[in-house]
This record gives structure tokens, C-alpha cells and sequence, in this order.
């Protein structure tokens, strides 16, 4: 898990940089074929160049989505979580709760609940996946002892 915590802010990244970097590698590399059968075969060019503006707008959409993360400024007591392609800042005492979500055959993860809306799926504020067969739940563990004594103080 990337994150890191200073006596003023705790940011946490919330996407794995190497799978980011191969999802990347992969859809520009399909741009590239794609690019180049439109090129030398004209008859389907259209449809072609067509896929290529499609895996170039998901390079770009694994660009953004790999630059997302969760700020918790500790001395304005905000906390700052990624949404679609924006972000939204949250108040301390807005914040309800940070909740432990356990899901069945993938890795558990943390999300902030606000006092007006308990009952959503939440904001995401770390990574889902830590690794499929070693030790999928090491990322919970590192954030439950180092990264949760330190943000929960927010709430108020």
C-alpha cells in the first residue's frame, strides 16, 4: 500500500502503481496495433480508427485513475476523497465513521461514512486489492495499525 503520513496530512493511493503501469502499457499497446491495421488496411479504417480513439480514451482513463487519492489534513480536520474524475473535501464533523468492508474471495477495505447519508456504500479511502493468493487482507493490517490511530482523530 502507498501512502504517506506527516505531522500535518495523511495521503493514501489508491491504486497499486505497477498494475496501473501495465493496465497502461496494455491499452497503448493495443492503440498502437489498432493504429497501425487502420493504416495499412483501408476498407475497415473507419471501424478501426474508431477502437483506436477507444483505447486511447481508456489510457487516459487509467491515467486519471491512477492519480486518486484520499488526503486527510489532520490540522483542518478535512478529509479530501477521490470521486469519478473530481474529488470531494469533507468537514470532521461530517465524517460519521470509517467502516470496514468485508467482501467474500477479495481483499477487505475501509470506507468513510458521512452523518448525513450512513447508510451509503461510502468513500473508498484505500486500496481493494493487495495481492489475490499470498496474504489478500495486508493491506487492512497495515492500515488498521499505522493509518487509522492517526486519521480517526479527525472525527468530531
Amino acid at each position: 500500500m502507498n501512502y504517506s503520513v506527516t505531522e500535518r496530512k495523511v495521503e493514501i493511493y489508491l491504486f497499486a502503481k505497477p498494475l496501473i503501469r501495465m493496465r497502461m502499457v496494455t491499452w497503448i499497446i493495443i492503440f498502437v496495433i489498432i493504429l497501425i491495421m487502420a493504416v495499412t488496411a483501408t476498407q475497415a479504417s473507419g471501424i478501426l480508427y474508431f477502437l483506436a480513439l477507444m483505447a486511447l480514451c481508456a489510457v487516459l482513463y487509467v491515467y486519471f485513475q491512477s492519480r486518486q487519492k484520499a488526503v486527510f489534513d489532520l490540522v483542518n480536520k478535512r478529509a479530501t476523497v477521490p470521486r469519478f474524475l473530481s474529488s470531494a473535501t469533507f468537514d470532521g464533523k461530517d465524517i460519521y465513521e470509517f467502516r470496514k468492508v468485508v467482501t467474500v474471495g477479495k481483499a477487505d477495505y475501509y470506507v468513510m461514512l458521512l452523518k448525513n447519508d450512513k447508510h451509503s456504500r461510502g468513500y473508498r479511502i484505500m486500496p481493494r486489492y493487495s495481492g489475490l493468493f499470498k496474504d489478500p487482507n495486508k493491506n487492512i493490517k497495515e492500515f488498521e495499525d499505522k493509518i487509522l490511530p492517526v486519521i480517526k482523530p479527525i472525527i468530531y
